[in-house]
């Protein structure tokens, strides 16, 4: 890895830990503490490019149409997990459905050639019902559906001891397409951490809204407007998205415990 960023909350640093590997945790701490929250707006609309591959994500499914407009004919009905091809992204200004903001592009599906809108489309790999844990829910399948659907290039790991017990460890994986996932665990409490790459709020509002619904805790919130929020999932569970500019980044954190 080139570089590391974790970003902080409150919850993930414990000041009075002492760091035995200084010179390893140094350069790792300074990022933690001064990392900075710049905020990006035009972060949340799609900026899909021509050839990504993306999903429908919309459960009814999305209609493919002969004209950038939902005036368009209507050339078929494309089923939730259909994958499309993007052809050209110059079909129009940006355009708001339902309150989601998008606009049309033209795809290509299998034989099938049109426009749909994409703010039902996404780069992320969609999380199935199946996957659902009742300890710490939200949590464990976010970690748990990252890992077997994310392709892990690099992992590295570090350990904080204070008083001769283990008081943080930090599990590093570098995701293929520049995204970053930061496992933690302190002595009564754990944290996850998924850091996406050029990934708009959309498309995390489209995972997060998956793993509410599937753990029970979708309360009709979210989508949230603001690029910044933290939420309360349940008694033990703390939610927070944000966007920072410098890197472009989706920063979805999610702490469980005490």
């Amino acid at each position: 890895m080139e570089k590391i960023e974790v970003y902080n909350q409150n919850w993930i640093l414990n000041p009075h830990s002492i760091i035995l590997s200084r010179e390893e945790m140094r350069v790792l701490i300074w990022f933690i503490i001064v990392s900075c929250f710049l905020f990006s707006s035009n972060l949340s609309a799609q900026d899909f490019k021509i050839n990504d591959k993306l999903l429908v994500c919309a459960e009814s499914g999305l209609v493919l149409r002969s004209e950038p407009t939902l005036k368009g004919e209507k050339l078929g009905l494309l089923k939730y997990g259909s994958e499309v091809m993007v052809i050209d992204t110059s079909a129009g200004n940006p355009y708001v459905y339902e309150d989601i903001e998008g606009k049309w592009l033209f795809v290509e599906f299998q034989e099938m050639k049109g426009f749909v809108f994409d703010g039902f489309l996404t780069r992320l790999p969609l999380f199935p019902d199946s996957l659902i844990y009742d300890h710490f829910c939200f949590m464990t399948s976010l970690e748990i559906f990252c890992k077997a659907n994310f392709e892990i290039v690099d992992s590295i790991n570090y350990y904080n001891y204070s008083n001769g017990e283990g008081d943080h460890k930090m599990d590093i994986y570098e995701i293929k397409g520049g995204h970053l996932m930061v496992s933690h665990t302190y002595w009564e409490s754990n944290g996850f951490e998924l850091q996406l790459k050029g990934i708009s709020k959309r498309e995390g509002d489209i995972l997060v809204n998956s793993i509410l619904k599937a753990c029970g805790c979708y309360n009709g919130k979210f989508p949230i407007k603001s690029d910044y929020f933290t939420y309360a999932l349940n008694d033990q569970e703390r939610l927070k998205m944000f966007y920072e500019q410098y890197s472009k980044k989706l920063i979805i954190q999610v702490y469980a415990g005490l």
